[in-house]
């Protein structure tokens, strides 16, 4: 029955203990794609938490119960209005740094198209587990969480840049322009030089050499970044990598 609510090659890593659930008592199990709950008692089922790409908020707290505060687990999802709590007890903090690993790793999978990320988070849990299934101490979770890389990345602030230092940065140039057709670009060959604008040599400035089709070659001043010399030729034949060094 479980085995065909998962996807082709999912494999279940981590499955907790029995614990109470706001669905029932049962065992949380965890892919390299979602969460799901196993239920227990008289009606034994499946029922699926969320997967990691729809997780919004993952939070550890407690829940009172007569004289107690138990660890419990929160999850929302962007679908469901209902929060998913478990009373994960002793697991909780393993738990949530593993929830918290697998979603950003998925975050990241999406974000860059490549689904290496979320194998490497998987990679991660899978060492966190082993971390605090042999290290008996009260420094195990902290011990644990050095090995969470990806949450830690989605939490950090990026370094904002300036509009005008971000506009400044980025030059659009076209080595095409006058072409009756748009040409690929073969080879760039960058040659430093000074961008002090009072130098008279034109041969000083630091240049842009675009080879195109062709054997044409277009230079471009790379202290305005404007055309300082607009396709000439260099014969007939294509250039190549291995031709740049002489252009």
């Amino acid at each position: 029955m479980v085995v065909e609510k998962l996807d082709k090659n999912e494999c279940v890593y981590k499955l907790s203990c029995s614990v109470k659930t706001n669905h029932g008592v049962g065992k949380i199990a965890m892919t390299q794609k979602r969460l799901f709950l196993l239920t227990e008692g008289g009606r034994p089922g499946y029922v699926e938490i969320a997967t990691f790409r729809n997780i919004e908020e993952v939070k550890s707290t407690t829940v009172a119960f007569l004289l107690l505060r138990i660890p419990t687990l929160r999850i929302k999802t962007i679908s469901r209005k209902e929060v998913f709590e478990a009373n994960l007890k002793t697991e909780c903090d393993l738990w949530h740094l593993m929830v918290k690993e697998m979603w950003a790793g998925k975050k990241m999978a999406d974000e860059h198209k490549d689904p290496q990320y979320i194998q490497q988070a998987l990679t991660n849990v899978l060492l966190m587990d082993a971390v605090v299934g042999a290290l008996q101490s009260s420094k195990t979770i902290y011990a644990a969480s050095k090995l969470s890389y990806f949450d830690k990345m989605k939490n950090e602030v990026p370094m904002m840049v300036p509009k005008t230092t971000s506009e400044t940065l980025k030059h659009k140039i076209n080595p095409s322009a006058g072409e009756t057709f748009p040409q690929a670009v073969e080879v760039l060959l960058y040659t430093p030089g000074q961008l002090d604008p009072s130098e008279k040599q034109e041969d000083a400035r630091p240049k842009l050499w675009c080879a195109l089709n062709e054997g044409k070659v277009v230079v471009f001043d790379a202290s305005t970044w404007s055309i300082q010399q607009h396709c000439f030729k260099m014969g007939s034949s294509k250039l190549v990598s291995d031709a740049s060094p002489g252009i």
